[in-house]
């Protein structure tokens, strides 16, 4: 019989496999990028208390765990008993209680391939891909034509760096799924990853064709195109790609898990893996239904107002936040997201204030301070904007993106050597960032250093050769030599 461990984080790797193949998770700062961190569980199971708090395991779920596992208890032979509580546990993200359940399923039953592969996706979920991998590769022995399978054996094959072995498998999955993305999207990362662009750009493109919609595809074929030098090409899909997550196929007990999936945060995880797809309307309707079962919950009225606003209605998405603020007024996200909204409204004089609130709520987080930042940038108050940039690379020093706020907003007033050092401090801390290196050359040809000027717009063309303002600035150089 599985147990519950009284803590959350102890059974949950720190990244899971849908985590690991998000797509362009640089948002731009001006992004919203993911959801609103939603609350977990963090005490014991035995612990009761309002769905979606911290440090409570959720009623609704508790109870269907309750019932599966009294279930496998009255039949402690049963294969599907135990498979059964497996799937409960899996669609609540339990991982490692998941794997135990499926592994007592497939021992009682190891003939039945459907415990097989969910006990295989537990296993990479719980952080062991080569014991993933061992039973992926079994299994794929006995069902070669499962196209689920094949499709996470082919995703864990690239993370092992065996790019014939996982072609191997996507090249199947086309054959098993033909009108699925996600084959031609494998074989072309793997060609992706071998330079041959040519070929990764024909499959990438079918992917584009069968699945407009699938921001994974954009990525990639963006990518293939970089690779061709069609640099339009690959800005326009590059853009159309930023925050796709892999979707994967759905086994036969699919429709089972997402039925199970009564967890808060499994809830809004699968709501913000929708949005990442590009799939908005979708996440809305999530969300719309966990704000009816959840009406003072902040954090799903946050997240919906995201998804709302992904789909553009911004004076919905408004109404929505002012309901959360007016159930939490100290939460600086909600804040935040007034001013993102307002801003896309141009609405700036408001969105600044609701930045400013942000900030009285979350001093010390760096994306209150780059927030105010960008309004002030975006009204044209450059010095102004100047010290919360300042403070927001003080808080976070790491994040390359508030270097290069700074960078802009020195370059504008003509601070030309305080820009060139934060441009460099950001192409140091992110050495394939195209605005570090321009913003670089332009700061150093502004100050007539051209040697200097011309290394850092070298490091740029081989980035991006045929950039606009790659071209311009070579222009210019060129005039001062």
């Amino acid at each position: 019989m599985t147990s519950r461990p009284d803590s959350r984080a102890a059974r949950r790797p720190a990244e899971t496999w849908a985590a690991r193949r998000r797509i362009g998770a640089a948002a731009a700062l001006l992004s919203i990028g993911a959801l609103a961190t939603a609350p977990g569980a963090g005490s014991s199971a035995g612990e009761r208390g309002t769905p979606g708090e911290p440090g409570e395991l959720q009623a609704a779920v508790a109870e269907l765990v309750r019932a599966a596992e009294a279930q496998a208890r009255a039949e402690p032979r049963s294969a599907a008993a135990h498979g059964r509580l497996g799937l409960v546990y899996e669609a609540n993200d339990l991982w490692a209680e998941a794997r135990e359940a499926f592994a007592r399923a497939v021992a009682l039953d190891p003939g039945d391939s459907d415990w097989r592969f969910h006990l295989a996706v537990a296993t990479r979920e719980s952080g062991d891909l080569a014991a993933a991998l061992e039973l992926m590769l079994e299994l794929a022995g006995d069902e070669p034509d499962h196209p689920a399978l094949r499709q996470r054996l082919g995703v864990a094959l690239l993370e092992t760096g065996d790019l014939a072995g996982a072609r191997r498998q996507f090249e199947r999955l086309i054959e098993l799924a033909p009108r699925a993305p996600q084959g031609y999207n494998g074989v072309g990362e793997t060609l992706l990853r071998e330079g041959a662009y040519a070929a990764a750009t024909e499959r990438l493109e079918r992917a584009v064709s069968l699945a407009p919609g699938y921001r994974v595809s954009h990525y990639l074929l963006g990518q293939a195109y970089r690779g061709l030098n069609r640099l339009e090409d690959a800005r326009r899909e590059l853009a159309l790609g930023v925050g796709g997550a892999t979707a994967y196929l759905p086994d036969p007990r699919a429709e089972e898990v997402s039925g199970y999936a009564v967890n808060f945060t499994a809830q809004q995880e699968r709501a913000g893996q929708l949005l990442a797809a590009g799939r908005p309307e979708e996440a809305a309707a999530i969300l719309e239904g966990v704000v009816a079962e959840h009406p003072a919950n902040t954090s799903a009225l946050n997240n919906l107002a995201i998804a709302v606003m992904r789909m553009q209605r911004l004076d919905e998405a408004r109404e929505i936040l002012l309901r959360a603020l007016a159930l939490d007024e100290s939460r600086f996200s909600t804040h935040l997201n007034l001013a993102v909204c307002a801003q896309r409204q141009g609405r700036l004089e408001e969105a600044l204030g609701w930045a400013d609130g942000a900030i009285v709520h979350a001093p010390d987080h760096s994306r209150t301070h780059s927030m105010r930042a960008n309004i002030l940038g975006a009204m044209g108050r450059y010095s102004e904007a100047l010290a919360p940039a300042l403070e927001a690379v003080e808080l976070d020093p790491r994040d390359p993106r508030n270097r290069l706020v700074v960078g802009e907003i020195n370059l504008r007033l003509g601070r030309f050597a305080a820009a060139a050092e934060s441009f460099e401090s950001a192409s140091r801390l992110a050495p394939r960032a195209l605005p570090a290196w321009l913003g670089l050359a332009a700061s150093r040809l502004e100050m007539g250093a051209l040697d200097e000027a011309g290394e850092a717009l070298s490091a740029a063309e081989r980035l991006a050769p045929d950039h606009p303002r790659v071209v311009d600035l070579a222009a210019r150089l060129a005039s001062k030599r």
